[in-house]
C-alpha cells in the first residue's frame, strides 16, 4: 500500500503530464471552424485601388475611410497590394494578380509606409483588414524565379517553367518543394505581423489542401483571430481551416432566376442544401457582383434591371451568409474595365443604392438572427409559398427575421404559417405589422419584404 503522500505525488505527476499533452496538442493544431467575435455581423466590402480614387493610392483610399465606416461596412479587403510583373504583362498595368514579390507594395499604390499608415488609419476606424493572396503562381519574372526558377516552379515536358495560361504572365508554383512552400508561409506571416486581420486567398483548388491546412494553423500562432476567406466552395476548405468560402452556386442561381431559367424553389433548394450538407460553423460570403463578375459579366443594373435591389436584399438575408459590396457598388457605378487598365470611380456622392446598402448593414449588424457561423439563426422555410418565391424566418432567443421574395413577372402569395406580430419592416414605411396564422400575404412582381424585431446582444 502507497502511503498518502506518494499517492499525491503520482496524482500530481499524472496531473502535470494531462496538462501537458494538452498544451501540445492546443500547440499542434488551432480548433477548426473558430471565428473571431467580429466577424459574425460583419460586411464585407471588396476594396480595388485602382477603382477607388483617381489617384490609386493607399492615402487617397485613406481618405474614404469615413464615409465607409458611416456605409456600415466592417471588413475591408484589398485586392492583391504586391508589385506587378513586368515580363508579358496585361494591358496597360498589368493584373494584380501577378504577383512579383510577396514582401513588398506596388509603388503605384504607394510605399510600404503609406500602406502602415492606412492600415492604422482602418483599424482606428473599426475596419478588420484583408488582403488578397494568390498563391498558386507569381509573375513570369517574379524575384523567386531569380535564384529558384528550377526548384520552386512547375516546368513543362521541354523544362520550361509552366505558364498559368496563354497570357504568359505568371507561371506555376510547385508545392512538391518544402523550401518554397515555407518560404510562402513565412511570407504570409511577414503581413500578419504588419497587422493584417486575414487573407482572401485566391483560386484556392490549384494550391493542395495539405498546404493551406499547415499555413493557416501556422499563422494562428502568430495571431488567433485571424480570418481566412477561400475564393471557391466546398467543405474541404472549411477543413483546412477557412472561415468562409464564396457562395459561387448562389451567383450562378441568381444569374438564372433573373433570366427565368429557374424559379424561388430553385433558390429554396439550395438554401437547405446548403444547411444540410455544410458543417454549422458554415459562412458563405454572399454577392451579387465582384471583380470578375462585373468584368466578365456587366454589373447588377446591365443583368437584372430593377431585379438588382431585392437580389441584393437575398445576399444578406440567407442564412450563415457573410455579404460582400464590390468596389462601387454602394453607388451604383458599373464600369466594365479589364482589372489591367484603370477605372475609377470619381463620383461617390449617395444614391438609391447607398441607401439601400446602409439599411441592409444596419439590419445586418442589429439581427443577432443574421449572424454568421454557428450563431445563424434557425432557419424554418414558410411552405405555403408559392414556386416562384421564397419565404422563410430566422430566429434566435434575440431576435427574429421573416423574409419573402417573389422571383416572378406576376403577383404572388404566400400563407403564413405563424402568427407574425409587431415585427418591423425593411421597407420604406418602417411601420409594425401583424399578420394573423393562415392570413395571405401578396408580392408584387420582383419585389421583397424584410420583417424583424429583436435586438443584438
Amino acid at each position: 500500500m502507497l502511503s498518502y503522500s506518494t499517492q499525491k505525488k503520482i496524482c500530481i505527476a499524472v496531473m502535470l503530464s494531462v496538462l501537458a499533452v494538452c498544451d501540445a496538442l492546443r500547440e499542434e493544431e488551432i480548433p477548426q471552424g473558430f471565428h473571431p467575435h467580429w466577424s459574425y455581423r460583419a460586411v464585407v466590402y471588396e476594396m480595388n485601388l485602382r477603382r477607388q480614387s483617381v489617384e490609386g493610392t493607399f492615402a487617397a483610399a485613406e481618405q474614404q475611410l469615413e464615409r465607409l465606416s458611416d456605409l456600415g461596412v466592417d471588413i475591408l479587403c484589398l485586392m492583391p497590394v504586391h508589385p506587378i510583373g513586368e515580363k508579358n504583362r496585361r494591358g496597360t498595368l498589368g493584373s494584380p494578380y501577378s504577383v512579383k514579390d510577396y514582401r513588398a507594395v506596388n509603388a503605384e499604390l504607394g510605399t510600404m509606409a503609406d500602406f502602415e499608415h492606412f492600415l492604422v488609419a482602418a483599424h482606428k476606424e473599426g475596419f478588420r483588414v484583408l488582403i488578397d493572396w494568390v498563391g498558386a503562381y507569381t509573375s513570369s519574372d517574379a524575384v523567386w524565379t531569380e535564384t529558384n526558377a528550377r526548384e520552386w516552379y512547375s516546368h513543362t515536358p521541354g523544362g520550361r517553367m509552366k505558364f498559368r495560361d496563354a497570357g504568359h504572365d505568371a507561371v506555376e508554383l510547385d508545392y512538391r518543394n518544402p523550401q518554397m512552400r515555407a518560404a510562402m508561409v513565412e511570407a504570409m506571416k511577414f503581413w500578419v505581423k504588419k497587422g493584417v486581420d486575414g487573407f482572401r486567398c485566391c483560386e484556392v483548388e490549384r494550391v493542395p489542401r495539405e498546404f493551406w491546412k499547415h499555413a493557416l494553423a501556422e499563422l494562428r500562432r502568430v495571431e488567433k483571430d485571424l480570418y481566412f476567406i477561400a475564393d471557391n466552395e466546398g467543405n474541404e476548405f472549411y477543413e483546412c481551416g477557412f472561415n468562409a468560402t464564396y457562395a459561387l452556386s448562389l451567383a450562378e442561381l441568381m444569374d438564372e432566376v433573373a433570366q427565368g431559367r429557374k424559379t424561388g424553389a430553385d433558390v429554396s433548394d439550395y438554401v437547405l442544401r446548403q444547411l444540410r450538407e455544410s458543417p454549422p460553423t458554415a459562412t458563405h460570403l454572399t454577392f451579387t457582383s465582384h471583380h470578375g463578375i462585373l468584368e466578365h459579366r456587366g454589373g447588377d443594373k446591365s443583368r437584372w434591371g430593377d431585379k438588382a435591389a431585392m437580389m441584393a436584399a437575398l445576399t444578406y438575408m440567407l442564412p450563415h451568409c457573410l455579404p460582400m459590396i464590390y468596389t462601387g457598388q454602394e453607388v451604383g457605378y458599373e464600369g466594365r474595365v479589364p482589372l489591367w487598365e484603370k477605372d475609377a470611380v470619381t463620383d461617390w456622392t449617395p444614391t438609391l443604392e447607398t441607401n439601400r446598402y446602409r439599411t441592409l448593414n444596419h439590419i445586418k449588424h442589429e439581427m443577432e438572427a443574421l449572424s454568421s457561423g454557428e450563431r445563424a439563426g434557425e432557419f424554418a422555410c414558410e411552405w405555403g409559398a408559392r414556386s416562384e418565391m421564397l419565404a422563410f424566418r430566422l430566429n434566435t432567443m434575440f431576435s427574429k427575421t421573416f423574409c419573402a421574395f417573389n422571383f416572378s413577372d406576376r403577383e404572388n402569395y404566400l400563407v403564413t404559417s405563424r402568427h407574425v406580430d409587431l415585427w418591423w419592416n425593411e421597407g420604406a414605411s418602417g411601420d409594425r405589422v401583424s399578420i394573423e396564422s393562415g392570413e395571405e400575404m401578396r408580392l408584387e412582381p420582383w419585389s421583397h419584404v424584410i420583417y424583424y424585431t429583436g435586438y443584438a446582444p
